[in-house]
């Protein structure tokens, strides 16, 4: 994780909810320093994503979130 100059954590995650539907899905709005590796073995490209997820799904769902959004 990076730090901002002031020593505070960057923001890494925002949690979404339905006030007005209590059964709904809670979901992430996930802020990650890299962006995943173009294909298995290549190294991460240094840049934001941001990514909306899902944290209680399994990790192999294409809507889960990363380890460092839950």
């Amino acid at each position: 994780m990076q730090c901002n100059a002031d020593g505070t954590a960057n923001l890494q995650w925002v949690k979404v909810t339905n006030s007005k539907n209590a059964s709904a899905r809670t979901l992430h709005v996930c802020i990650t320093d890299q962006q995943p590796p173009a294909c298995p073995g290549s190294a991460p490209i240094a840049a934001s994503q941001i990514k909306l997820c899902d944290p209680n799904v399994a990790s192999t769902e294409a809507q889960a979130c990363p380890d460092t959004c839950k």
